[in-house]
């Protein structure tokens, strides 16, 4: 065993790879760590090998080595030895003390070695598996954080591959969907870690680029993502905003989101009005018969969950307690039942008060709109046709009067009226209807050298100024006096000229 001195954790901690890390951490993971030698010219791993740890270079080095086809590689290792099959492979890169290999294969993105590792010199190495490795990255989110960084470094030449072959977007240009490959954001998830969480308010659709990951709703599994899965297409389209469900990692993943802004930003550039609709249409039915779904998946496992629990506590309970069990249950039923009972009735019958109302009003305004229609109609009849006139029959505001069928009996009416005004007798034409009033008045205003008989109130006489003033007439003087000036009125009337009389 190789001692594993703070010196040395000093040491490791000059490495590139290490040198944002804790020393905590280093000494964490050194402590789950097995310890391996390698001789010269002994191979590490090999190409297209099963696994899943990690190698730190304690000491020494080692070479890197690389072949397009992974099956003539296990071809040639049955048939010869390492250092004759590292001759046909292409040297890509050389390990030193603190270089770290098999990074990916230790998270879980890649299952197959992609290179071989042969060591150049005696090589003292750190294997760590992915089990222990997790374990301590769960207590130390700083490191967590850079593995993620790790993880989006190493498979950023995967994402336009991901997003050029995506079903989702395959009606849209292709020059949108390499937009939305430099829109896209990347991020890296470790097992159990929350992409989403329930009630979340967000307008990102998440793709499964590499990992697994699964839809839970009420902390039961929904379904089940794999590469090149997504989930949130509709808070993308502006369709929901919260997310019906959580999306949780089950393996590292690789995840891609593109924003609602970035999608937009596609659209306007490159227009697909018909592929959007389409992708409107098709996803407004799937996130509907997700949500069913999600539903019925949370329903039927909290029915078992219920049961197990009940089964569990049965087994213990006696059968007096089952009874008293079985009785408050049904007395619970039945109450909910009755109060349900009641509130259907009571909103059945507010319901109905309300349709009869409404019926009312209707029934009112109706009324209202056929008497309008109706005397509209009539006033034109009275316009358009000759005859007396028509009127609404009051006392039935349904219908119209039949015109047709009494205009007989009011055109024999309208010929007895006729003939009534015609008999009936004419009056005595007046002398007054044509007198010129005005020119007669301004004659008279206008001969100021005698006394007005036609305006006797325009001209005052001394004596009547001194009567008025000196002394009361009696009531036979007045009416003598009275009688006088009628008859000198109607003198002057008759010595008027004929200009003014008829």
């Amino acid at each position: 065993q190789v001692q594993k001195s703070s010196d040395f954790t000093d040491m490791l901690k000059k490495s590139p790879f290490f040198s944002n890390m804790s020393s905590d951490f280093v000494q964490d993971l050194s402590l789950v760590a097995l310890d391996r030698i390698c001789m010269p010219g002994e191979a590490i791993v090999h190409q297209g090998d099963v696994g899943s740890s990690m190698f730190i270079m304690v000491n020494g080095s080692a070479d890197v080595y690389t072949s397009e086809s992974s099956s003539a590689i296990h071809e040639k290792r049955r048939l010869s030895t390492n250092k004759q099959l590292v001759k046909d492979m292409a040297k890509v890169g050389h390990l030193a003390a603190g270089a770290v290999a098999g990074e990916l294969a230790m998270l879980g993105i890649t299952q197959a070695r992609s290179a071989t590792i042969q060591a150049s010199s005696m090589c003292i190495l750190w294997e760590v598996s992915q089990t222990g490795a997790m374990e301590i990255l769960d207590r130390f989110p700083h490191e967590r954080a850079l593995f993620e960084t790790v993880i989006v470094q190493n498979l950023d030449r995967t994402v336009p591959g991901r997003l050029l072959q995506l079903p989702l977007f395959q009606a849209f240009d292709r020059k949108f969907r390499m937009l939305a490959t430099l829109y896209c954001e990347r991020r890296a998830f470790f097992p159990e870690q929350n992409i989403i969480q329930e009630g979340e308010v967000g307008d990102k659709l998440w793709v499964i680029n590499l990992g697994a990951a699964c839809i839970k709703r009420g902390g039961f599994t929904v379904k089940l993502l794999s590469p090149g899965n997504h989930f949130g297409c509709d808070h993308m389209l502006g369709i929901s905003r919260a997310y019906m469900a959580s999306l949780l990692a089950v393996t590292v993943c690789h995840v891609l989101s593109l924003s609602r802004a970035s999608y937009l930003i596609g659209l306007r550039q490159y227009p697909a009005k018909k592929a959007h609709q389409e992708l409107v249409k098709m996803q407004t039915a799937e996130s509907i018969q997700l949500r069913e779904a999600a539903e019925r998946a949370e329903v039927r496992n909290k029915f078992w969950q219920r049961y197990q629990e009940a089964e569990a506590v049965d087994k213990q309970a006696s059968e007096a307690e089952l009874v008293r069990r079985m009785t408050r249950s049904w007395r619970t039923y039945t109450k909910v039942v009755r109060e349900k009972r009641r509130l259907q009735k009571q909103q059945q019958q507010e319901l109905d008060e309300r349709l009869a109302v409404w019926r009312n009003r209707n029934e009112g305004m109706r009324r209202k709109v056929n008497r309008s229609k109706r005397m509209k109609d009539l006033i034109k009849l009275n316009l358009t046709e000759r005859g007396p006139l028509r009127y609404m029959d009051d006392s039935d505001d349904e219908e119209l009067v039949n015109v047709p069928q009494v205009l007989p009996l009011l055109l024999k009416e309208h010929k007895q009226l006729v003939s009534t005004l015609q008999a009936w007798p004419s009056p005595r034409p007046s002398p007054h209807y044509d007198i010129k009033l005005w020119g007669m008045i301004g004659e008279e205003l206008s001969d100021s050298g005698r006394e007005s008989t036609l305006l006797p109130m325009l001209v005052t006489s001394p004596k009547s100024n001194m009567k008025g003033k000196g002394s009361r007439q009696s009531p036979g003087e007045r009416d003598t006096s009275n009688h006088e000036q009628d008859q000198v009125t109607s003198t002057s009337w008759s010595a008027k000229p004929e200009r003014f009389r008829m």
